[in-house]
């Protein structure tokens, strides 16, 4: 009787092992890191984490995994930390409370500040009234330039592309401005009113479209500049900007609300400022 009922409980067993049933692996499972399973959603929640033009580029699959390894190598440092006790050292303590100030700073001026903003129809229309120079007929210009920080650098590149060199090829190579860089140069295009003046009295100085400045000095270094293109923009009307103009409008509103409070904290919190003592 009793080999029976062995042989039983062992077939039952073998037919709850082969089943599946201890097995515990989450079906949505994509990677496994000692004990921890990462999951298809917390891949898909990191993916849309990331800046809108990024997310685009993960769409396929290789991509995907590529972010897969990432979050692997991201739990492989967080045992090794957990490991080495890294929650306990000074260090540890003193991030944690930067964080929490900077999450109760964040706290205060989205409860203080950002939920009291609101933009009508009527805030962005005086808006448009008030700046009319920036919405009346005005020259543009599309721009490229290449920036350096030594004037000899600036003027052998000018010489090579009197020569013939290619101007976008040079700025990808030598131009230390990174916005622009990657875009052989290209700034977009400007009326004079947008650039900074020493800058626009450059590119605004050039005669026609397609030449090219002379070595130029301004506080952000030493620039070659190309006006690639001119055009005259006509006239915008309120309801060309309308969309436009809401966050600009809401923005200078932020700013506005920020003054006002941080001078009623002010008024409530002393603040003594020791300028004397700032040291070079």
């Amino acid at each position: 009787m009793n080999k029976k009922i062995s042989l039983l409980l062992l077939c039952i067993t073998s037919a709850i092992l082969s089943s599946g049933f201890f097995n515990t692996t989450p079906d949505n499972a994509i990677a496994k890191v000692n004990k921890t399973f990462i999951t298809n959603p917390e891949l898909k929640t990191k993916i849309s984490q990331l800046a809108p033009q990024n997310q685009d580029a993960l769409k396929s699959k290789e991509a995907k995994v590529q972010v897969l390894d990432q979050m692997i190598n991201e739990e492989l440092l967080l045992l090794a930390a957990q490991k080495e006790g890294i929650s306990k050292t000074a260090d540890y303590k003193k991030l944690i409370e930067k964080a929490k100030n900077q999450i109760l700073v964040g706290l205060i001026i989205d409860e203080k500040i950002n939920k009291n903003i609101s933009v009508t129809a009527d805030d962005l229309k005086n808006y448009y009234k008030s700046n009319p120079n920036l919405f009346r007929e005005t020259e543009m210009r599309l721009i490229r330039h290449i920036l350096v920080a030594k004037q000899s650098s600036a003027e052998g590149i000018k010489r090579e592309i009197d020569n013939g060199g290619s101007f976008s090829d040079f700025a990808k190579q030598y131009s230390q401005d990174p916005s622009s860089r990657k875009n052989g140069g290209s700034l977009g295009w400007f009326s004079k009113d947008q650039l900074s003046p020493d800058f626009a009295a450059v590119a605004f100085g050039i005669k026609k479209a397609g030449d090219i400045s002379n070595v130029v000095n301004t506080e952000a270094g030493f620039h070659i500049v190309l006006v690639e293109d001119i055009k005259t923009r006509q006239a915008l009307t309120f309801e060309d900007v309308a969309q436009q103009l809401d966050p600009v409008v809401r923005n200078l509103k932020r700013r506005e609300l920020t003054s006002s409070f941080l001078n009623s904290l002010k008024n409530r919190f002393p603040v003594e400022r020791y300028i004397k003592n700032i040291k070079d």
